[in-house]
């Protein structure tokens, strides 16, 4: 996430869930990014020690329990891009939402600190298996030591879909998986055979399908 709100002094910017709801984590990390770096100039415009402070609080999800707070600073005269990761281990599992805010002011006396939250993550405790009208792939990405070109930041799958019936890459493995979300009851016939000219087959109205489809199965709709 990306936001300028965090500069807004006292100002907290969130809370965010740290994973989804039926999830946990032990351990949680906030990134901030200072694009103009960190630095403060006095009146001759010589470069000088800049604090930026933060605070970081957390709390178990829907518990109505209190902030547990996290502060700190960061003291630099740097005009280059810079970013910090904050890592807080938890005591115990849980789901936990974060919020941030800025704990001084931005900008004053031309000084370059303008501070972005710009990631969230946490470590789970298991691999998830599903998640509810989800489909999930593993990918594995291998990188140089630098993230410096637009295409490390793009990923090209080319996914083979595994059906719950059927064979994968498979015509009938397709329709089978959409007329069963559609609410379609299927039954083995002992063979059944589109034909083009009339839509009909074995006497019944079909469906209307690719006329290259060639199935031993019968729908039935609710």
């Amino acid at each position: 996430m990306e936001a300028t709100g965090l500069n807004d002094t006292l100002s907290w910017l969130g809370p965010f869930l740290v994973c989804p709801e039926n999830e946990t984590v032990d351990m949680f990390e906030v990134n901030f990014s200072f694009p103009n770096g960190i630095c403060g100039f006095d009146s001759k415009g010589k470069k000088r020690i800049r604090h930026v402070e933060w605070e970081i609080q957390y709390r178990v999800y829907g518990s109505g329990s209190g902030w547990v707070s996290h502060q700190g600073e960061y003291a630099l005269k740097n005009v280059n891009g810079l970013g910090f990761t904050e890592r807080i281990t938890l005591s115990s599992p849980g789901l936990v939402e974060v919020r941030c805010r800025r704990r001084n002011e931005q900008g004053s006396n031309n000084a370059r600190d303008s501070m972005y939250w710009q990631a969230l993550r946490g470590r789970l405790l298991t691999r998830p298996s599903s998640y509810p009208g989800v489909s999930l792939m593993a990918v594995t990405v291998e990188t140089g030591g630098k993230l410096a070109a637009q295409s490390d930041r793009r990923v090209n799958v080319v996914a083979t879909r595994a059906y719950e019936t059927g064979t994968a890459r498979t015509i009938s493995g397709a329709l089978m998986h959409v007329g069963t979300r559609w609410g379609w009851r299927w039954t083995s016939t002992p063979s059944l055979r589109w034909n083009p000219r009339t839509g009909r087959h074995g006497g019944e109205i079909s469906t209307l399908l690719p006329a290259t489809v060639s199935q031993r199965w019968k729908c039935c709709r609710r």
